[in-house]
């Protein structure tokens, strides 16, 4: 009998196992296939004469930081003409701050940063050209609702003057959510703190986010071909910001972020 169990275990785990390592596999070769096709197509649209002149100015001291300010800079002026709050996620002084036109209306300290190797896999020219506007979001995905709910009664009379308000429960629900974009750059938010009740609801919902993508992906390699990949920033915040963030930022906000 425990042969037999032994027998059907191995039948069933080695294809698992094997799936998993081409599966992860598959993905590597993704971020550097991505990052290539963005730098190709970069310099292939210059003139040769162009493409000698950025190698050139490469060599200048300080080019490279002036790329990424005036990348920064044009950013910002895209999003400050819009009416709506704006996030902007400053990853080397590990901040973000909800703007709105131009003014900060609150900062919020990153407490985790984790990013995709395919932002150092791109050229410096490519890399500045992608964070030079606002990243538009397309879509959310998250572990409580987008807008709280609460229900004002009017008072009877002159005595309830208070209005009752149904208190908002979510405070302690977990708070994980995902902003997609424009510009194929995810933005996972997570809270830092919790027990283990949280770890649970965290384990899912990446568990969840990671059989969505699989679904688009496994079918790509059952035909030999590398599928889409999407870089991802993972940044863990408090949970009482990541729950005001994540109900700040507007259905189709924009974000821009420099690295």
């Amino acid at each position: 009998m425990n042969r037999k169990f032994l027998k059907i275990l191995k039948i069933v785990t080695i294809p698992v196992i094997l799936l998993v390592v081409v599966y992860v596999s598959a993905m590597r070769l993704a971020v550097n296939r991505q990052a290539e096709r963005l730098n190709k197509a970069y310099w292939e649209k210059m003139e040769p004469a162009d493409r000698e002149n950025k190698a050139e100015m490469h060599r200048v001291p300080g080019y490279n930081e002036l790329l990424k300010k005036q990348g920064l800079l044009r950013g910002m002026v895209k999003m400050a003409a819009d009416d709506s709050i704006g996030l902007f996620l400053n990853l080397p002084d590990s901040t973000l701050r909800l703007m709105v036109k131009g003014v900060g209306v609150r900062d919020i300290f990153i407490q985790e940063i984790s990013k995709s190797s395919f932002f150092s896999k791109i050229d410096v020219e490519v890399l500045y050209e992608l964070l030079s506007g606002p990243f538009q979001i397309t879509g959310f995905k998250g572990t409580i609702a987008k807008e709280p709910l609460n229900i004002v009664q009017a008072p009877k009379d002159s005595s309830d003057v208070i209005p009752m308000i149904q208190p908002d429960t979510t405070h302690v629900e977990p708070v994980f959510f995902i902003l997609n974009t424009d510009k194929r750059v995810r933005f996972y938010f997570y809270q830092t703190e919790g027990g283990w009740k949280d770890n649970w609801a965290a384990f899912v919902f990446d568990l969840k986010d990671r059989y969505e993508r699989a679904k688009t992906e496994i079918p790509a390699l059952s035909v030999f071909t590398l599928p889409e990949y999407i870089p991802t920033i993972r940044i863990g915040i408090r949970k009482k910001d990541a729950k005001v963030l994540y109900r700040a930022i507007p259905w189709q906000g924009q974000v821009v972020l420099t690295l």
